[in-house]
């Protein structure tokens, strides 16, 4: 069996080991170097280049200057894809005021969708911050809203509809996106005058085709996020090494006792997929 997880230990994530990875009982594990504990704004959120060369699964971060030109992001994927042979990106859930449906950025995603490269979106500089200081809320609550903002601007600004061929996966299960389409798409059927201006699309009709990750930390909200979205559009997420991440990587998804082919797609399939990469390199030899 092989599933993508991450380390279950804790360690020093601002210093992390980038490609560093250990095989346990057919799990594939990776180390991240991030360096991400202060990430100055003028950065387009964090950005982490997937599937490096350095081992069958290795991950290194690359972080881009926002207020760069046009042309310096559209070398830096190329260079990502292209030069290192990587299969994607992270972005933030918005880029120095701009939310994800700018005009600046469209370029970047029509790169993105030529390259084949895989774009995983992670919340960041969470709005609200000021006026909800405590209690830790911009974790709880902030992400979540990041999240919904990134897929409603890809969605609403014509992004998606755009680049048929843009791979997306939204991080903590989408966050409250999947949660608030009832109320999303209700306000896309009533006041079309205001939501539905760059995109006659229904917003429930993008279900899938974007992808999500399994970290949402309650087998109730997996159970729907699987119902609304489809199994074959998850992939395991343990969103390490922050401390809101799964400890242990795939209880979630084992608590559900699903069919044996959902929780294929889940613990590979769907992440193997979104990535572009065959089965067969990550299979354990015989």
């Amino acid at each position: 069996e092989v599933r993508h997880a991450l380390p279950i230990g804790r360690k020093d994530f601002a210093r992390g080991k980038a490609g560093d990875e250990r095989r346990q009982d057919g799990v594939v594990v990776v180390l991240l170097d991030l360096a991400i504990e202060r990430v100055d704004q003028r950065f387009l959120g964090f950005e982490i280049a997937i599937d490096g060369a350095h081992g069958d699964a290795g991950l290194r971060s690359d972080l881009r200057h926002g207020d760069a030109v046009e042309a310096s992001r559209l070398e830096q994927i190329e260079r990502c894809i292209e030069q290192l042979g990587l299969s994607g990106i992270q972005v933030g859930s918005h880029c120095e005021g701009w939310n994800l449906d700018a005009p600046e950025l469209f370029p970047f995603f029509e790169a993105a969708a030529d390259l084949g490269a895989a774009i995983l979106v992670h919340p960041w500089d969470m709005m609200g911050r000021d006026s909800m200081p405590k209690y830790w809320l911009p974790w709880l609550v902030g992400m979540p809203a990041e999240q919904s903002r990134a897929a409603c601007c890809l969605i609403f600004g014509g992004v998606l509809e755009r680049l048929p061929s843009l791979k997306v996966c939204f991080a903590h299960g989408g966050g409250s996106f999947p949660y608030t389409i009832g109320r999303i798409e209700h306000g896309f059927r009533m006041r079309p005058d205001l939501v539905a201006t760059d995109n006659a699309r229904n917003p429930r009709e993008y279900f899938g085709r974007i992808y999500f990750d399994s970290c949402v930390h309650d087998d109730a909200a997996l159970r729907y996020l699987i119902d609304v979205a489809g199994a074959e559009t998850i992939m395991l997420g343990t969103d390490y090494p922050f401390p809101l991440g799964e400890q242990e990587p795939g209880k979630g998804i084992a608590a559900l006792r699903l069919a044996a082919a959902d929780e294929a797609r889940l613990y590979h399939g769907t992440a193997l997929e979104w990535l572009g990469l065959p089965y067969e390199r990550f299979a354990p030899p015989d």
